[in-house]
Order: C-alpha cells, then sequence, then structure tokens
C-alpha cells in the first residue's frame, strides 16, 4: 500500500449531476480523484406524493431537504410539470445541490440554498413562522432525522410528512473501492465522506486501511459525528455541502 499525494476520494451516493462541482473544482485545483457510490435509493409513495403534490392550496409550501427529495418529486409528476401554484409559495432546500436541482428539474426557486443543513434551515424557517397557517410538505427518505419537527414544536410551523425515497447499500462497493485504489494498493491522501449512511456503508473496508495515514474528511456536522462514532479521527469539516467548502479543507 502507499498513499498517493493530492489523490481525493469521494465516497458519494448517485452523482445528481453528470458535470460534478467536486470533481471540477478537484481538477481545476490540480488534484487527482475516484467516486465510489456508497449508496443507493429506492423511490417509494410516489403515487401518494402525486396527489399531495396535484394539490398545492393545502399547502404553505415545500421543503427538500436532498436532491433525492427533488427527483422523487418529479418522479411522482411522470410527464405533468409542477402546478404553478406551487410558485407563489414559501418553498425551502438545504445546501445548494437541493436549490439546483429543484430549480432545474421543477423549475422552482427556492429559498435556503445558503443552507448547509436543516438546523441551518429551521433557523431561516422560524423568521417566517408567525405567517403560515398551513403544513409544510416535507417529502423525505427513511434515514431523515427530526431537527426540523424538534425545533418547529410549539410554533405555527407545522410539516406533513411524506417517505419518499430509501437508502440502501451499494451491492457492488467493495468491487468498486478495489477498482479506485488500484486493489488497495494506491490509497488516496484525503476521503470525503458525504452522509451518515456513507460511512456506515464502508465500514468495514475503511477498518482494512491505514487510517492513521489517510485524511478524512467530513460533510457536515451529522457525518463528522457518525466518523467519530465509528472510531475514525476526522482531519475537517465542510461546514456547508459544497465543492468549495471541501477544497478550503484540502488547500
Amino acid at each position: 500500500m502507499s498513499i498517493i499525494t493530492n489523490f481525493v476520494l469521494l465516497l458519494k451516493a448517485q452523482k445528481d449531476d453528470p458535470e460534478d462541482e467536486y470533481e471540477l473544482i478537484l481538477k481545476k485545483n490540480n488534484y487527482t480523484f475516484q467516486q465510489v457510490k456508497t449508496i443507493d435509493f429506492n423511490y417509494v409513495n410516489l403515487s401518494v406524493l402525486k396527489n399531495k403534490l396535484l394539490n398545492p392550496n393545502g399547502y404553505n409550501g415545500i421543503v427538500f431537504s436532498s436532491p433525492r427529495c427533488v427527483n422523487a418529486v418529479k418522479l411522482a409528476l411522470d410527464t405533468r410539470h409542477l402546478p404553478v401554484d406551487w410558485k407563489s409559495k414559501s418553498n425551502y432546500v438545504v445546501g445548494e445541490a437541493t436549490y439546483k436541482a429543484a430549480l432545474k428539474e421543477l423549475d422552482l426557486d427556492c429559498l435556503g440554498r445558503d443552507t448547509g443543513n436543516a438546523d441551518v434551515l429551521s433557523q431561516l424557517m422560524l423568521k417566517e413562522s408567525t405567517k403560515c397557517k398551513m403544513d409544510f410538505l416535507y417529502p423525505h427518505g427513511n434515514l431523515k432525522m427530526d431537527i426540523l419537527k424538534d425545533k418547529f414544536e410549539g410554533t405555527n410551523l407545522t410539516l406533513n410528512e411524506i417517505l419518499v425515497y430509501e437508502t440502501v447499500p451499494n451491492k457492488h462497493i467493495r468491487k468498486e473501492f478495489q477498482d479506485a485504489t488500484n486493489n488497495f494498493k494506491n490509497l488516496p491522501e484525503y476521503i470525503v465522506f458525504f452522509s451518515p449512511s456513507g460511512v456506515k456503508a464502508v465500514d468495514d473496508i475503511i477498518k482494512c486501511l491505514p487510517t492513521e495515514l489517510i485524511k478524512m474528511i467530513a460533510i457536515g456536522p451529522t457525518t463528522e459525528a457518525a466518523m467519530i462514532n465509528a472510531g475514525l479521527e476526522v482531519f475537517g469539516t465542510a461546514e456547508k455541502p459544497t465543492a468549495q467548502h471541501v477544497l478550503n479543507i484540502l488547500l
């Protein structure tokens, strides 16, 4: 085994954009990189979601916590467009990637593109709480934490929650990891973890590596906590889920 300087291994879910922002910024700054897909997604309850989407008058707005939630809405609508009445509502996203997905796939301009996690988004939404008289539609995954729900307790903000995707491990993750590292011979100087589920998915693999020689980077505080719980030393934590925030740690 040898550590390859300036080699970054991205442990991500499915790519959300063919022009991956992390790959683009790493290439621009003379880093080499590989991606390993840690998890897959199965979409569920799309017919129920569709019925809710076609009746926007019952909601104050919609909250997207990830690009997968945006994709679930797109899949639920099938060939239909998102009803125009949603555009006049208070719609929110967590982070830049989710903002771009909602704008591109649904033509929906949302608030919250500068928020990096649900905790920060809740602070933004609470500023508007006195104006809210109806639920926010909240499509989510099976690993959702109750951060928003807990923060909104005792306020006018309420969530109409619906499970729209389930997170499952990538069945081929070990082979993809081997391919990315030349059968574990060429190890990265940096490994970037994007989610707690990603940390769990590679737990058995990471334990076989000389982790004391590899700089481990977390995207956000929940991923950082998962890494610490897994016994990993965190080199740095990106405050927001953007390529620039990761680059700031590398430089």
